[in-house]
């Protein structure tokens, strides 16, 4: 997932950015590894967690 912002977010390093999916986070499960975007490039790839059981 990329997110976009305006240039007047105040966004620092090390902030962090929390999903708040509009649909179930199973949905994520459904695509790739997500990107770690560091100094201008990706620099590692993470899985999307996996269901648990029961779920």
């Amino acid at each position: 997932m990329m997110y976009n912002a305006s240039k007047d977010t105040a966004l620092q390093v090390d902030d962090q950015l929390f999903l708040r999916p509009t649909q179930s986070e199973f949905v994520l499960l459904q695509f790739g590894d997500l990107a770690v975007w560091e100094n201008g490039a990706v620099s590692d790839w993470w899985p999307p967690l996996p269901q648990a059981n029961g779920a």
